[in-house]
């Protein structure tokens, strides 16, 4: 069961429910309508805090961000929409400061998030993540997510959350998961609800060759060009006769 916490209270039994959360996005979000006859029903406020459960485990941590209201004589419904915590970072512009050139990866986030007066977790669960060597600056007007996210690529780190709001240092791994994909027409223990796949050879050349230019100085006049080309390499599984010349 899908439960919205706010400020401590539960509440369930919505009209509508949706909760994104991705890998490659810095912050999860959330929506929930919830209709009744009795507008007390809703003493949900703007920037309360607020958890997202399922089956009483969380899966998002945040607050509310926007607080929709609609009426008439026979009922309310209020649409609530929000983030998790890390979508502070995502809004917030980082301090115009140097930072050692010795620190860490996760050292420079938990004082870029210090700066901003707020609490967040910083997780690391990539081994051996060496200290940065070089003088890190913050530049003006760019935001504390844009500026972490940039030293998490120079460390080849995905920056992300989970549940609780925190933040997440990962790599992809190299454990294989025992757990089975199965899409089975009518099967019962599906855990591939539905798919999508198109195959497209439209821009796929059977031959590919670079062209260049080369520069000669003959000693009397001007310097003069020549065409050059480099070895063309071939896709055998193309279609015959389909060349690119670039």
């Amino acid at each position: 069961m899908i439960t919205l916490e706010i400020d401590g209270t539960q509440y369930s039994g919505f009209t509508y429910g949706s909760v994104r959360r991705s890998i490659e996005e810095a912050s999860g979000t959330f929506a929930f309508e919830i209709t009744s006859s009795v507008v007390s029903n809703f003493p949900i406020k703007r920037r309360a805090e607020c958890r997202v459960l399922i089956d009483d485990v969380p899966v998002l941590t945040g607050f509310v961000d926007i607080i929709n209201v609609s009426y008439d004589k026979l009922s309310h419904s209020l649409m609530v929409q929000g983030r998790d915590k890390t979508g502070i970072l995502v809004d917030s512009s980082v301090q115009s400061r140097t930072f050692n050139k010795t620190i860490g990866l996760k050292k420079l986030t938990e004082q870029v998030i210090s700066d901003l007066g707020v609490t967040i977790q910083v997780i690391n669960n990539v081994d051996g993540l060496a200290n940065f060597t070089k003088q890190i600056n913050a530049e003006i007007g760019e935001s504390a997510y844009s500026f972490i996210e940039r030293y998490c690529k120079k460390a080849q780190v995905l920056f992300t959350t989970n549940g609780y709001g925190d933040v997440v240092f990962t790599r992809a791994s190299t454990d294989r998961i025992d757990t089975l994909l199965l899409s089975v027409k009518n099967g019962e223990q599906n855990n591939i609800l539905s798919a999508m796949v198109n195959y497209n050879d439209a821009r796929r050349y059977r031959e590919y060759k670079v062209l260049g230019q080369q520069y000669q100085d003959s000693g009397i006049s001007n310097l003069n060009t020549t065409n050059t080309s480099s070895p063309a390499e071939i896709d055998t599984e193309a279609l015959e006769g389909k060349k690119l010349i670039i």
